[in-house]
């Protein structure tokens, strides 16, 4: 009976697992949104693809925009004779040219310091070679690479782990559910046999032998309520949810052949895609 039970409750669920694969892509789909750990690499990825669009950047012509003012009013200055120096030249020229051509000028008191003096400027830099530059480019990139590996492997294995999870859930309600028309099955054969008893039918070994039948598929279904409710708290437990909420599942059996022969269940395998 138990060897029965077993096959009959594998075969129902490999046709069941055909068709909860819609509710079974929306829960991945929710598992990988809302675990944590996911959102950490995501956010790990982020700051890699920023350093790497900032080592990129290096590559390219830096302009700046700079200004100086000055502003002296007084200290240190440097005195310049000019007048001294051009004056006697000045005058002989005026003299030979019989004008005022050339006029006459001061010395100069030059201050070290510029007074009130406003520079603004472009400065323009390019690297024309560097190699520091360059490795560092790729340094970036292959962080980028391998940041998004990570976090492809931690989906996979999360996704599989979610297919489990949810397979279990699965196998562990089909389970009761035959448990439960078993224990119906075995309760009226042990109605039954009590009746033949009293009609002095049979002997009371067939009654005892009923009765152990009807107490092991009462255990049996007990055991598969306790798989029910570890598998629906370990798949909650992978979606990040409440661990008592409810699993959806939908079932199609009209379309069985139809999914069988049109090998829908293996037409959109990441696996298998090149």
């Amino acid at each position: 009976m138990k060897i029965k039970i077993v096959v009959l409750a594998a075969g129902l669920l490999l046709t069941n697992c055909l068709f909860a694969q819609k509710y079974l892509d929306e829960y991945i789909q929710i598992g990988l949104t809302k675990n944590l750990s996911i959102q950490q690499q995501n956010f790990a990825l982020e700051k890699s693809v920023y350093a790497l669009k900032e080592a990129k950047t290096l590559f390219l012509p830096r302009v700046s925009f700079m200004t100086d003012y000055f502003r002296a009013g007084g200290g240190r200055t440097v005195d310049f004779p000019v007048g001294d120096l051009l004056n006697p030249v000045y005058t002989t020229l005026n003299q030979l040219t019989g004008g005022n051509n050339f006029p006459q000028v001061t010395n100069q008191s030059i201050l070290l310091n510029p007074n009130n003096f406003y520079d603004a400027r472009f400065r323009t830099t390019l690297p024309l070679l560097n190699m520091e530059i360059a490795y560092n480019k790729r340094i970036k990139k292959d962080q980028v690479s391998m940041q998004q590996i990570e976090i492809d492997l931690f989906k996979r294995e999360l996704a599989k782990e979610i297919k489990l999870a949810y397979y279990k859930y699965l196998q562990a309600a089909e389970a009761i559910k035959i448990y439960n028309a078993a224990l119906d099955l075995v309760k009226e054969s042990s109605r039954i046999n009590s009746v033949l008893h009293a009609n002095d039918k049979v002997n009371n070994t067939v009654i005892v032998r009923a009765k152990n039948e009807v107490s092991k598929i009462e255990a049996m279904q007990k055991t598969a309520v306790q798989n029910a409710q570890s598998a629906q708290a370990y798949f909650n437990f992978l979606l990040n949810r409440n661990l008592a909420d409810s699993i959806l599942m939908d079932y199609d059996y009209n379309q069985v052949a139809a999914i069988l022969s049109k090998g829908a269940a293996i037409s959109g395998r990441e696996e298998l895609k090149n």
